[in-house]
C-alpha cells in the first residue's frame, strides 16, 4: 500500500483535482431469510443485520486522462440481529431459543482507485454475544480478528475481484474468494412522488467461489472453519438495485450455494437435511447513502 500511496501522490502532481477530500455517514439493514458467512451457515432462520459507517473521501485527479481516486478511509460497526428463536434442530448464534443481537463487529477499511484498478485494505474485530456455558452458542471464545485485501477491475457492465483474509487471533489462518459479476441495465422506473431523479435498476449476475488456504480446523474441531483446505463453496446471485435519487437504495437478492467443504455441508443441526449439497435463500438491502446529505464526491 506504501508503493501505491507514493504513486499516487506524484501523478496528482501533474493532474488535474476534481474534488476536495469529503466526509460523509452512510448505513444500511439487510433483512436476510439466513445467515451465511463465508459459505457457513451462522444462523438458518430469519436474520436482520444493520451496518453504519463514516467515510472520508479523498479527491479525484486525472492525469493524461487516467482517473485516480485517493484512498478512502472508511470505518464502521456491523451487527446480526436473530429474528427468530431457533428450534433444535435450526443453527443460532446465541443458541436454541434464544434471539437478539449475535454478533457485534467493528472494521475499518483503506481503498483507492488507479484506472479501472480498485484497491482496498483493513481490519475487522469479530465479537461475539452468546453464552460461553451453551455448546450450541457462539461467545466470546470465539472472538477474532481478520486483516484483508482486495482488488478489483472494473469494466462498468462487468468486474472481476479477489479478496483475501488473514485471521491474525483465534483461527491463525488464510481465506480467499475470487468473484465474477455481470451488471445490466434495465429501463428507468418512474416515481411520480418522488421529486428526485428517477429510479434505476441494475440487474446484477455474480458468481464467487471460496477458498481455504489455512482455516482448517484441527484434530478436536477448534482453531478454524473448515474441513479441508481447497474449494468450501460455489454462489451465484442474482439482484436488482434499484436507486431512488441519488441517496436511497433498495436491493432484492438472491443465492444459491453449492457446497464442497463438509462444513460448509451443515445448514442445520439435522445431519439427515437434504439441503446438505446445497442451500438457497433471499435477501433485502436497504441503503441510505448519506445520511447528513453531505454529498457524495
Amino acid at each position: 500500500m506504501r508503493v501505491l500511496f507514493l504513486s499516487l501522490l506524484g501523478l496528482a502532481v501533474t493532474g488535474t483535482l476534481h474534488g476536495q477530500a469529503s466526509g460523509y455517514v452512510a448505513a444500511d439493514a439487510v433483512f436476510s431469510s439466513r445467515y451465511m458467512w463465508r459459505g457457513l451457515t451462522r444462523a438458518s432462520s430469519q436474520v436482520i443485520q444493520p451496518d453504519v459507517y463514516f467515510s472520508l473521501a479523498g479527491p479525484t485527479v486525472s492525469p493524461l486522462g487516467l482517473t485516480i481516486r485517493y484512498p478512502n478511509l472508511t470505518a464502521g460497526g456491523w451487527a446480526n440481529y436473530e429474528i427468530g428463536s431457533p428450534d433444535s434442530d435450526e443453527i443460532g448464534q446465541l443458541g436454541t431459543g434464544e434471539k437478539g443481537f449475535g454478533e457485534v463487529n467493528g472494521w475499518i477499511q483503506l481503498a483507492g482507485s488507479l484506472g479501472r484498478v480498485t484497491l482496498s485494505t483493513g481490519w475487522i474485530r469479530y465479537a461475539f454475544r452468546g453464552e460461553a456455558t451453551r455448546p450450541d452458542a457462539l461467545s466470546s471464545l470465539d472472538d477474532t480478528q481478520e486483516i484483508f485485501a482486495r482488488m478489483e477491475l472494473d469494466f462498468r457492465s462487468a468486474s472481476l475481484a479477489v479478496s483475501w483474509w488473514n485471521d491474525v487471533d483465534r483461527v491463525d489462518g488464510v481465506y480467499w474468494e475470487t468473484g465474477f459479476n455481470l451488471r445490466l441495465p434495465l429501463q428507468p422506473i418512474p416515481f411520480p412522488q418522488v421529486p428526485l431523479d428517477p429510479a434505476f435498476a441494475i440487474l446484477d449476475l455474480g458468481i464467487l467461489a471460496g477458498w481455504n488456504a489455512s482455516q482448517t480446523l484441527d484434530a478436536g474441531g477448534g482453531g478454524g472453519h473448515f474441513a479441508d483446505e481447497g474449494l468450501t463453496h460455489v454462489q451465484f446471485t442474482a439482484s436488482s438495485s434499484v436507486l431512488i435519487g441519488r441517496q436511497l437504495s433498495i436491493e432484492p437478492r438472491l443465492h444459491l450455494q453449492i457446497n464442497s467443504d463438509d462444513q460448509a455441508r451443515i445448514v442445520s443441526r439435522d445431519v439427515l437435511d437434504p439441503e446438505r449439497g446445497a442451500v438457497w435463500w433471499f435477501s433485502i438491502t436497504v441503503s441510505l447513502l448519506d445520511i447528513l446529505g453531505n454529498g457524495i464526491r
